[in-house]
């Protein structure tokens, strides 16, 4: 059984490792995603729907 504290400590360090993950998740997809042929379409797209 856990202490209140090592709990504690347990919860944060699982936060951290999905957040490190998740952060190098995303960066990876977007840039595959950049340097993909459709990237100037999707872009355009982007850019108009915040146009409007």
């Amino acid at each position: 059984m856990m202490t209140p504290q090592q709990l504690t400590e347990y919860k944060a360090a699982c936060k951290r490792i999905q957040e490190i993950y998740s952060y190098d998740y995303f960066n990876e997809e977007l840039e595959a995603l950049m340097r993909s042929p459709q990237w100037s379409i999707i872009y355009d797209q982007l850019t108009k729907m915040n146009e409007e």
